[in-house]
C-alpha cells in the first residue's frame, strides 16, 4: 500500500491537502498584497487632506463623503483581487499560485461565484476579518460615531479569527470557518 491510500483509510487529511506551512505563505503574500492595494485609496485620500502627516488607515478622519468614496474604491480592489482574481485563474490568487495551491469547491472541479463570493466577501471580510485591511475600513464608515462600537466589532473579529484558525490546524479536513460555509477547501495542485 502507498502512503496515500494509508492515509485515506485512516482518515486523516486528504492527499492534496496542504501543509499548513504552505497554506500560511500563500495567506502571508496575500495579506501583503492584498493589503497594500487595499490601503491605495486610503493613502491617497488622506494625502489629500493631511499632506503633511503620516498616513493612518482610520477613514473617520476623512469628511463622510470622502470616506465613503475611499471605502468603495477600496471595496472594489478588495473584490476585484480576492474574488475576480481567483475566479479568473480557477481559485488561486497570487500567493496561492505561487504556493502552487488553489481554492475549490467541495466536490467540483471549478469554484463558483457564489462559492467564492460566500467565502471570500462574508466568511473572511464580513465575519472574520480581523487581519484584512478592508474589513476595519468598512467598520470605522459603519461606526463613525461610536469607538466603542468599533472596538466591540474588532474583539469580536479577533475570537473568530482564532477559531477558523483553530478549525484550520485541528480539524481533520483542515478547513477555516469561512470554508466551512462556502463549501470550499484549499488543495495543493
Amino acid at each position: 500500500m502507498n502512503t496515500i491510500s494509508l492515509r485515506q483509510k485512516a482518515g486523516s487529511i486528504s492527499a492534496h491537502s496542504p501543509s499548513h506551512i504552505r497554506r500560511f505563505v500563500a495567506f502571508a503574500i496575500d495579506w501583503y498584497l492584498g493589503s497594500i492595494l487595499v490601503s491605495l485609496p486610503v493613502s491617497i485620500a488622506y494625502y489629500q487632506y493631511f499632506p503633511q502627516q503620516s498616513t493612518i488607515l482610520d477613514i473617520r478622519v476623512l469628511p463622510f463623503t470622502s470616506a465613503c468614496i475611499t471605502l468603495f474604491a477600496s471595496l472594489i480592489i478588495a473584490c476585484l483581487y480576492y474574488v475576480v482574481l481567483p475566479y479568473r485563474m480557477n481559485g488561486q490568487t497570487l500567493g496561492k499560485k505561487l504556493m502552487k495551491l488553489r481554492i475549490t469547491e467541495k466536490g467540483k472541479q471549478q469554484i463558483s461565484w457564489r462559492a467564492l463570493c460566500i467565502r471570500q466577501i462574508i466568511g473572511i471580510i464580513v465575519i472574520e476579518g480581523s487581519v484584512y485591511t478592508i474589513s476595519p475600513l468598512i467598520y470605522q464608515l459603519v461606526c463613525f460615531a461610536s469607538d466603542q462600537m468599533l472596538s466591540t466589532i474588532t474583539y469580536i473579529h479577533y475570537a473568530l479569527t482564532i477559531a477558523s484558525i483553530a478549525c484550520l490546524l485541528f480539524t481533520k479536513n483542515r478547513c477555516a470557518i469561512h470554508d466551512y460555509l462556502a463549501h470550499t477547501q484549499v488543495e495543493a495542485i
